[in-house]
């Protein structure tokens, strides 16, 4: 029963309608019956049939987002088809007058006749029904892995992580399982391996959900632009900045918290805790093993870099902008 108005109901619906082959849209749409069937589905038989229209404008505007949703689309189409005949037949007066018989002999001597017919539309409507519900499934209910529709591309130690972990409370983002950073188009190994290396890193997901991942790398590399673009010129980018004093005293701290660069002679609280002229001969020892060694400055010359790509991209037309995010705060 669900058939005939699930059909009806793309034929009455634009967005929907657009997702089906056309040979269906055109048999679906069509403003004048075929010689096969003489009740083939078109628009004018909805302006025609009050129910229908009630019907179809109500269903129209509830989700259709899951594939299920066709399987429960429910109404009596015994109902319609009386209705819908009446509509069609009473302009070629091929009945008797109808408003006179009670609904019931209505019912029985419009059945009869449109026998044969029905017969044949009701095939008709299986066969769309079928690609209909094959469409639904396509677009909304099959998973499998998609490369990111989004990236986070920095900046590191601008709350990258915190922001990270909001979208995954989001019930439709989803991020490659079991990587926080992907480092595929900032690692030369990685990069190597292909395309296809990185698709198998994605989560699978449904055409209506949408992949994402997050490595603040990708800010500084002055190649990863140029493979980004290469693998979608309209992926959406996120960049995530702040003062760059703040950040990159957060990044030294992290790195002096992570134990990857020691000096072998001055730590950072002894220059804090003594007198400006030992502050300044101990600096040296400091800087060399802290900062030079370090991408701590070289990360805001790297966004430099990148932001001047940026503007040539967004001259040229090539990417979606670029989506930023000030001074994320947590409080």
């Amino acid at each position: 029963m669900n058939i005939f108005i699930l059909a009806l109901v793309y034929a009455g619906n634009e967005n929907l309608r657009s997702h089906l082959p056309r040979s269906l849209q055109t048999l679906i749409v069509a403003k004048e019956p075929s010689q096969s069937s003489k009740y083939q589905l078109n628009l004018d038989w909805i302006d025609k049939t009050p129910n229908l229209k009630r019907f179809v404008s109500k269903v129209t505007n509830e989700e259709l987002s899951k594939p299920d949703r066709a399987e429960v689309i429910r109404v009596s189409l015994f109902e319609a088809l009386i209705e819908l005949a009446v509509a069609e037949n009473e302009r070629g007066k091929e009945f008797p007058n109808l408003l006179k018989m009670s609904s019931v002999r209505r019912a029985i001597s419009i059945l009869k006749k449109l026998n044969a017919d029905l017969n044949m539309l009701q095939m008709k409507m299986e066969a769309a029904y079928g690609l209909c519900k094959g469409c639904l499934q396509e677009k909304y209910g099959k998973k499998k892995k998609r490369l990111p529709q989004v990236i986070c591309i920095g900046a590191k130690k601008c709350g990258t992580g915190a922001f990270q972990n909001f979208l995954a409370h989001h019930p439709h983002l989803f991020k490659p399982p079991g990587y926080d950073e992907v480092h595929f188009f900032d690692k030369e190994d990685d990069y190597a391996k292909g395309i296809e290396y990185y698709h198998s890193l994605m989560p699978e997901t449904s055409a209506g959900e949408i992949t994402y991942e997050k490595t603040p790398k990708y800010m500084v590399i002055p190649e990863v632009p140029g493979r980004i673009y290469a693998m979608n010129n309209t992926v959406k980018l996120i960049a995530i900045v702040c003062n760059p004093v703040n950040r990159a005293f957060s990044d030294f701290t992290h790195v002096v918290k992570s134990g990857y660069f020691k000096s072998e002679t001055t730590k950072y609280m002894d220059l804090t805790d003594t007198d400006e002229e030992s502050r300044l001969k101990g600096f040296e020892g400091f800087s060399d093993a802290y900062i030079t060694k370090s991408n701590t400055i070289k990360e805001e010359q790297g966004d430099a870099k990148w932001r001047k790509w940026v503007q040539n991209v967004h001259k040229e037309q090539a990417m979606a902008p670029i989506f930023t995010i000030k001074n994320l705060k947590l409080n």
